[in-house]
């Protein structure tokens, strides 16, 4: 399997604050079955991000302690961008990483953001060239109040990224409810494990796997959690 969103690469946003904590997360990705990880630090406006050369110097540091401990996961380098302005700009310029060098972008929106902006911002990518990835849909108030809005932002040629906590409930009913609905109807394209940390929030798939595969089969959870991703890696569209 291959996670496309998680916060592993230590010291450079909420997520993982050493390269101990780093290890450990890969270690518990790699016990989960994963192989590949699309490494997604966060990208916010007004923030200080570290720069690109440091951000490979950390993964080449994950990759050579990974080696010596055993564990074959290919990492390659993205952001989670909280949308603003100037991304399409910062993308053409190398400061935002697309997803492991292609034309995907992971991006996401503050929870209580208006659906039309949301919407425009996401049309405005697209029309860059770009093929945006929406970050764990449920958590947007927009989305969980109308969730026919989900089929209309898959139909603009957006693609639509859940949580594996959201699914499995470990994140709460209510994104449960959500994101099985959505599962259920087919709409969405990955689910990843948005990984923060060794304990609530750290790289598991079992669970929700687990309940994918009751409900929808085994063929789609190989598309969700394994081909699709794969095209990201490839630059293929989904």
């Amino acid at each position: 399997m291959t996670d496309i969103h998680c916060h592993i690469l230590y010291g450079t946003d909420d997520g993982a604050q050493d390269l101990e904590t780093g290890l450990k997360m890969l270690r518990i990705a790699y016990e989960e079955g994963i192989r590949s990880i699309i490494l997604t630090p966060h990208y916010k406006p007004r923030h200080h991000h570290p720069d690109n050369s440091v951000l490979l110097m950390k993964m080449q540091e994950l990759r050579d302690m990974m080696i010596s401990m055993g564990i074959g996961i290919d990492l390659y380098l993205g952001n989670e961008v909280l949308y603003f302005n100037e991304v399409p700009e910062r993308l053409r310029a190398g400061f935002i990483n697309s997803m492991a060098n292609s034309r995907y972008v992971l991006v996401e929106f503050m929870p209580n953001d208006d659906y039309s902006y949301i919407k425009s911002s996401l049309y405005g990518l697209l029309s860059e060239g770009y093929l945006p990835i929406l970050a764990h849909i449920e958590r947007y108030e927009c989305m969980l109040r109308e969730p026919d809005r989900a089929r209309e932002i898959k139909e603009m040629g957006i693609y639509i990224q859940v949580n594996s906590g959201s699914v499995d409930g470990s994140l709460g009913r209510v994104f449960k409810k959500y994101t099985r609905h959505l599962i259920e109807n087919d709409l969405i394209d990955f689910v990843a494990s948005d990984a923060h940390d060794t304990h609530k929030r750290a790289p598991r798939f079992g669970r929700c796997i687990k309940y994918m595969n009751s409900r929808m089969g085994k063929e789609y959870v190989h598309r969700i959690m394994s081909d699709n991703p794969l095209k990201i890696i490839s630059d293929e569209f989904v």
